[in-house]
Parts: structure tokens; C-alpha cells; sequence
């Protein structure tokens, strides 16, 4: 199995890799956090023109846990080949991506899959958030979310994955 794009990030650091999804995670069409949702669109070079919907809240607290040095955050979702458009969007700072071929279906939940055990492999705290995968909350240096795809992540998930960052992090 090649090596994921986020490697060298791995070997870096002991900081919790938290795997972040895309659709269905912080794009969803009902968020439930307080405050309205906001709205955008991006012009992929694959699907043309894709509204979004995301709460700023919940992007806000990403910001910061990603600001404050607490976690590596790695995108691990189709969006891949064309995240840098949600970081501008969203104003994130350019992350790390698990892979950036145009991965869909099966070859993508291989990837998301492959990203994981390169993480566990590493010895690294994972989180992984992702609309279409079961929890697994037997091991404790793992942490797996899965949002019900039509709200995404919501403030109690957040305060979970901030627990385990505290818990895990150096």
C-alpha cells in the first residue's frame, strides 16, 4: 500500500490526527447548532457548481482546536482534489489531505480505511469523523463519530472530540 500524502505529518508529531470527512459532517443540510446556517457555493473542476450549508459555530471550534496546535487535522474525503476551495471558504489554513486522486465509493472508503491504520500504525491518537462509518469506541486511543449525515457534527460531538484531544494530546 503506497504511503498517504499525510506521512510525513505522522512521523512529526504525537498530536491527535483527527480524519475529517467532508459531506455529511460539516456540510449538512440541517445543522443543529445554535445560530443560522450559512450557505455557499464552490466550483469544483470534477462537479461543476456544489452548494454547501455548515454552521459557523461548528467551524469555529475546528478553527480554534486547529489554531491552538491541539490536533492535526487531515481532510479525508472526496473533496480532496478540491479542498483548498472549502479552506478558502471556510477559512481554514491549508491542511493536510489523506490522498488527492479523485477517489469515489469503494476506492474512497479504502483510502479513508488505509488512512486509519496509517494513523494507528503511527501510534498517533486517531479521531475520525465520517457520516458513513459505525463507532468503535473499544480502543482508547481511538475516537469515531459518525453524525447522522443530514445535521453533521453537532456541539455534543464536538465536546467529544475536544475531550479526547485534552485526554490524548502531549
Amino acid at each position: 500500500m503506497p504511503r498517504p500524502d499525510f506521512a510525513h505529518l505522522l512521523e512529526a508529531s504525537d498530536r491527535p490526527c483527527w480524519l475529517l470527512d467532508v459531506d455529511g459532517v460539516l456540510n449538512a443540510a440541517r445543522p443543529r447548532w445554535p445560530g443560522a446556517a450559512e450557505h455557499g457555493v464552490v466550483h469544483s473542476t470534477a462537479a461543476g457548481p456544489l452548494r454547501l450549508t455548515w454552521s459557523p459555530p461548528l467551524l469555529d471550534r475546528i478553527r480554534a482546536l486547529i489554531a491552538a496546535g491541539a490536533v492535526d487535522v487531515v481532510w479525508a474525503t472526496t473533496w480532496c482534489p478540491d479542498v483548498a476551495l472549502l479552506e478558502r471558504l471556510w477559512d481554514f489554513p491549508p491542511l493536510a489531505r489523506a490522498w488527492t486522486a479523485d477517489l469515489y465509493g469503494s476506492a474512497a472508503a479504502g483510502a479513508k480505511y488505509g488512512a486509519a491504520t496509517e494513523v494507528e500504525l503511527a501510534g498517533r491518537p486517531l479521531v475520525w469523523t465520517d457520516d458513513e462509518f459505525a463507532d468503535d469506541l473499544s480502543d482508547p486511543d481511538r475516537l469515531e463519530i459518525r453524525p447522522r449525515a443530514l445535521h453533521g457534527l453537532s456541539p455534543r460531538d464536538l465536546d467529544a472530540v475536544e475531550s479526547f484531544i485534552a485526554r490524548c494530546g502531549p
